[in-house]
């Protein structure tokens, strides 16, 4: 009867590092592709969205080497070293990965983006300790999201290989006790394999976000390759021609994967299955007596053994790419020097970090327990540094200062101190905090029925705010500005008041025609029309938008026409950048986050200003509550922006109150 070592460590390892392969250049050449296939789909996602099929072949190798290593073992009924085992994982997997969120969190927390920091310290944590796939379920923002992605999202699939590797021995363990042997090992990690797939396709009907992240439904592609190694010597009784059309077969597999999978895809489904048989059908045809060779494959093995160093090394810079153009494509130039640095950065780090504990170096003369040793203390470690990065940001300056008065913003711009005060409100890390109104009231998402949010006196003349998230920006101004008035307020995220599109009907189109349908009803006293002017329109990327976006303003108004008083408030300035984040690394210098407006903010605001009086109607203009020659983005000890799309904080909405009472209460005598 076979057993099952826990101890013996260092015996059971050195024999197996002696008795080591050289490594295929077959396998090599395959990892290559992989990690080529998802570094290209990260960097150019709207060209290669299934770009991240090359992490299900690494799962595949995965399972062929790994799993399959330890499964013909215990087939066999030879003993079992769990702790050689695991030891091996340490040295191959943890330094490198340490090492990398370390620097990661390091960087983006102290000098690119200190704003988050917390949030970057959760995620090096996490990734720290390969449980990156539970955070990143957790997370509102999907695997695809290009807003305020992580720059250690990638490690979710380092969390489920790492926990794949604690779940094997646990196997191994059971197959021996019950005396499983040769074929039936085989037979049952088939049976596991389809289990697995099949319950996958199941949970991602049912929860996309679990099923992509977690082991369960991910083991199928372990066991893809776990089953190849299992029956090598097929191969090599098969034809040759066979074998390499078994490896074409592959290849066309991974290639169909790769052009079917878009990012709503379900994962697992049957449009990843080609990509793991084919990537089971490459290793099969390898595992011939006749692999591939030739120095044609030179680069392919180099790249290959560096993919994991690249793996590690590539997401970071291209994530911060995306927060610094605010979920927008960089340019190509940007990108591929992005790329150049991730692949230097990997180079060094296979050949001082990854490479020497690993398989050890003659320069470092370290013995395998050593390097386990080091392994370890480095993942220890990094969760030590990183878990100070919280004492070593500072958000905030030992200056304190006031909010404006009431005066001070009728007088003129709201105007910045020039330092980010101690006592600032909100607080950096809460400007994200969205106002009151998002607690049930506003649309979001395929949301087609209005929901009024209302406050005041039921018997006082009605005031509606209508319009997307720009109107909700005023919530809490009109309620400052009007406490005894009945005001009630219609917003829907992303939901602009123009169509822009006459012939295909959205959600959003849905919700602006109820909306319309329940003003035309209740005919408010007044009602105030606010819009991210353009910013629909600008982004829509069809012909003529501006021809579009004056005709569904008219439409607009036309449909309004019953009603006696329709008020539109102009777009507030749209900034170039994140001013949180900005403010963020200029704590003492807070005027470099003044902001010109982004050129078509005016434009735009221009247009909506000419159709809106040619048709009758008051438009206000609002940007000079905010600029002279530049756009303050602080005013006094109140942060005024909560990103770069125009939203206002809850405070910075209220202290502009009296603006706004000043300029609805004017054109609604019965409001004062």
């Amino acid at each position: 009867m076979g057993r099952v070592a826990v101890s013996d460590l260092e015996s059971g390892a050195m024999t197996h590092e002696k008795a080591r392969p050289p490594l295929r250049a077959d396998i090599q050449a395959l990892r290559a592709l992989a990690v080529i296939l998802v570094v290209a789909g990260h960097a150019w996602p709207q060209y290669l969205p299934g770009g991240f099929v090359g992490v299900d072949v690494f799962f595949v190798i995965s399972g062929y080497l790994v799993a399959g290593s330890i499964l013909r073992t215990v087939a066999s009924g030879e003993r079992v070293f769990v702790l050689a085992f695991l030891a091996r994982r340490a040295r191959r997997i943890l330094p490198a990965a340490a090492v990398v969120a370390l620097l990661t969190t390091l960087i983006f927390s102290v000098i690119l983006d200190p704003l988050e920091s917390s949030r970057y310290v959760r995620d090096g944590l996490a990734a720290i300790f390969f449980v990156a796939n539970f955070r990143s379920h957790s997370s509102e923002a999907g695997y695809f999201s290009v807003v305020d992605p992580s720059p250690l999202r990638h490690y979710w699939s380092l969390g489920v290989e790492e926990q794949f590797y604690l779940v094997l021995p646990v196997a191994a363990i059971l197959i021996l006790g019950l005396r499983i042997r040769g074929r039936a090992v085989l037979a049952l990690v088939a049976l596991a394999t389809m289990l697995s797939y099949v319950g996958g396709v199941w949970l991602a009907s049912r929860d996309p976000g679990l099923a992509f992240y977690m082991l369960p439904s991910r083991a199928w592609e372990f066991g893809a390759g776990a089953a190849v190694a299992l029956i090598p010597t097929l191969a090599r009784r098969t034809h040759a021609s066979a074998v390499g059309v078994a490896g074409l077969v592959g290849v066309v597999g991974v290639a169909a994967s790769v052009t079917m999978l878009a990012q709503d895809s379900l994962v697992p489904g049957p449009r990843l299955l080609p990509a793991v048989a084919g990537t089971a059908l490459i290793l099969y045809a390898g595992s011939s007596a006749r692999p591939l060779t030739g120095r044609w494959m030179s680069p392919f093995v180099w790249l290959g053994d560096r993919s994991y160093a690249l793996y590690l090394t590539h997401w970071p810079p291209i994530a911060w790419l995306l927060i610094r153009e605010q979920g927008g494509t960089a340019s190509t130039w940007a990108t591929l020097t992005a790329l150049v640095i991730a692949l230097f950065i990997a180079m060094v780090l296979h050949a001082l970090i990854e490479r020497p504990i690993h398989r050890g170096a003659p320069r470092f003369r370290l013995t395998q327990s050593r390097r386990t040793q080091l392994a370890l203390a480095l993942v220890a470690v990094s969760a030590a540094v990183v878990s100070t990065v919280p004492l070593v940001v500072t958000l905030h300056s030992d200056r304190m200062s006031r909010p404006p008065s009431d005066r001070e913003v009728l007088s003129g711009p709201l105007t910045n101190p020039g330092f980010v005060p101690s006592n600032v409100t909100p607080t950096l890390v809460e400007a994200r905090t969205l106002n009151g109104l998002y607690q049930g009231c506003h649309g979001t998402a395929d949301v087609v029925e209005p929901h009024p949010c209302s406050y005041g006196p039921a018997a006082a003349p009605a005031l509606v705010v209508v319009g997307d998230s720009h109107a909700a920006n005023w919530y809490d101004a009109f309620r400052a500005g009007f406490p005894d008035s009945r005001v009630s307020f219609l917003t829907h995220t992303a939901c602009p008041l123009y169509d822009l599109d006459v012939e295909a009907k959205t959600p959003c189109d849905e919700w602006r025609q109820n909306a319309l349908d329940y003003l035309l009803e209740v005919r408010p006293e007044a009602v105030v029309l606010a819009n991210y002017s353009g910013g629909q329109a600008s982004a829509d990327g069809k012909s003529d938008a501006a021809g579009r976006f004056l005709a569904g303003w008219r439409s607009t108004l036309s449909v309004l026409e019953p009603l006696p008083r329709v008020i539109v408030l102009g777009d507030v300035p749209i900034a170039p950048f994140d001013p949180p984040r900005c403010l963020a690394k200029h704590i003492g210098d807070a005027r470099n986050c003044d902001f010109v407006p982004v050129t078509w903010t005016s434009d735009w605001n221009e247009m909506e200003r000419d159709v809106v009086t040619e048709n009758g109607r008051p438009w206000v203009e609002t940007t000079s509550w905010f600029c002279s020659d530049r756009c303050a983005s602080l005013a006094g000890s109140i942060q005024i922006w909560r990103d770069a799309a125009g939203h206002l904080t809850p405070e910075s909405s209220r202290l502009v109150a009296p603006r706004v009472r000043e300029a609805i209460g004017g054109l609604v005598p019965a409001l004062n």
